[in-house]
């Protein structure tokens, strides 16, 4: 597991042929221990599913170092409101998302909260715990407040 090593995912969103992650960790080392246990384990649950063999990611991710809170709080619209945005449709939590667990969608979309989100926050709020047991909430500064701070 991908705490086990130092990496906290805190936000994710599964795509059509890519990953989106929101994680900390504290060092390098953790980040590729967590990264490398991560592809791991879904490695397994997409052989288990479709089977096949060999690499399914090929040790490839790219990394953006979120430094400030306009950053963190992009990356969490664009992580969480990823799918609607390919689909161009009005914005809705993504069922393959962490947008589920996220508690804080009027201080994120501010205005732009659709009534429709606000049905997928209401029907989604009993299924946190159950659906997502292995995210991480987020500790750093950025994470916790820091990106309520943006412009």
């Amino acid at each position: 597991m991908a705490k086990d090593h130092g990496l906290n995912v805190i936000h994710f969103s599964i795509q059509g042929n890519h990953l989106h992650f929101i994680g900390e960790s504290k060092s390098n080392k953790s980040l590729a221990d967590g990264m490398k246990s991560l592809g791991g384990r879904f490695a397994k649950l997409l052989r288990a599913k479709f089977g096949g063999n060999g690499s399914v990611f090929k040790g490839r991710y790219h990394l953006h170092v979120l430094k400030t809170p306009t950053e963190m709080k992009r990356a969490l619209e664009y992580v969480l409101l990823n799918s609607a945005k390919h689909k161009d449709v009005i914005e809705h939590i993504d069922p393959y998302s962490s947008g589920s667990v996220f508690r804080d969608w009027k201080k994120l979309v501010s205005v732009r909260l659709s009534g429709l989100l606000e049905e997928d926050v209401y029907f989604f709020s009993e299924l946190r715990k159950e659906v997502f047991p292995e995210l991480s909430p987020p500790r750093s500064w950025l994470g916790t407040i820091g990106w309520q701070r943006a412009s």
